[in-house]
């Protein structure tokens, strides 16, 4: 090719050579030099080729004939640069090849920017919130993953928000702002705008932020990506209590049976109890009838019990606690 994008740099260049004879007699091609590239592989100061095809100097050439060799040479530069190379062929005249003469012609390349490219990452803190809705970050990495060209960036925009740069609408706060400058070849620019997400419980909100930027001549790229909120009802919350039968023992002590109560009070979660410890006995997990983990249903109650032997002093008082611990399905 006569452009190569700066992105595949150094890049292979296929040059191809015509030798013609323009002569009524018939000459002989005796030797040929490339300015930049060690075509015949006998010149270490020059860059080596690779595919050198129907060139084997010397070589002759009838009256009026031609030959076309074909060589492979890697081009490497910036933007802007021509990378000019130049081809010199010697000959001389048959029968005899006393004096030789030479012609050369040359071929250009120009490196050229690489296309323009850019990527956004959304991300969204919490990810969850409880209905009807609650305040939600939203953060938006740009990077420029152009190799070769600045971008600014001249918009920021989201499907359900609107204009991310300006406190408006369901919009609370943001330090999102435009124009921004960000750097080839992985420049970023981060920022966060915060709103109120708000929807029906068992449902998700995914919006879509949109990036627009350009080069510095006016050429626009375009990058967009998502975020999802879900939406959860009530978070369920555990009531415990704890009986004892019977709740007077005579010293020295004697067996007592202790009931462990957990409800789950919420309307709509279910509840799911994953750890019961007693202060004195220590985890109830497979002592009496108690076992865990159990989910307990909205508004339903978990009861099991467990017998221990208490003992004490007369008139004491023996006390001990449970403590539940539990999460929803979520």
């Amino acid at each position: 090719p006569s452009t190569v994008a700066v992105t595949n740099v150094p890049f292979p260049v296929a040059y191809f050579v015509r030798v013609n004879n323009p002569n009524a007699f018939d000459i002989q091609i005796t030797s040929a030099t490339d300015d930049i590239y060690d075509i015949f592989g006998n010149d270490s100061s020059k860059i080596p080729v690779t595919g050198l095809i129907n060139c084997p100097v010397p070589f002759d050439l009838a009256a009026g004939a031609s030959r076309l060799c074909l060589f492979t040479g890697p081009v490497d530069g910036a933007v802007g640069d021509v990378i000019t190379d130049t081809v010199i062929v010697e000959a001389c005249a048959l029968p005899g090849c006393t004096t030789t003469t030479s012609a050369q012609d040359s071929a250009s390349v120009t490196i050229t920017p690489g296309p323009l490219s850019l990527s956004v990452l959304k991300t969204a803190q919490p990810n969850t919130v409880v209905a009807p809705g609650g305040a939600v970050d939203f953060s938006v990495e740009v990077i420029n993953t152009s190799s070769s060209v600045d971008l600014t960036i001249t918009s920021m925009s989201d499907d359900i928000y609107g204009d991310i740069t300006a406190v408006s609408g369901d919009i609370t706060a943001t330090d999102c702002s435009t124009p921004q400058n960000i750097a080839a070849n992985g420049g970023q620019y981060t920022c966060t705008f915060t709103v109120q997400v708000t929807g029906v419980a068992g449902t998700e909100v995914v919006d879509i932020v949109t990036v627009d930027a350009e080069d510095a001549g006016g050429e626009a790229v375009t990058a967009s990506d998502s975020a999802t909120v879900e939406i959860r009802g009530e978070l369920p919350r555990i009531e415990t209590r704890k009986f004892a039968d019977p709740i007077i023992v005579r010293a020295p002590g004697g067996r007592v049976t202790f009931t462990a109560a957990v409800s789950n009070t919420s309307a709509d979660e279910n509840l799911t109890v994953n750890s019961l410890v007693d202060d004195i006995y220590g985890d109830l997990n497979g002592r009496g009838s108690c076992s865990v983990p159990q989910t307990i249903l909205p508004t339903e109650t978990y009861r099991c019990e467990f017998s221990e032997q208490v003992s004490g002093e007369s008139a004491g008082l023996h006390r001990d606690t449970i403590t539940v611990e539990g999460a929803d399905e979520s």
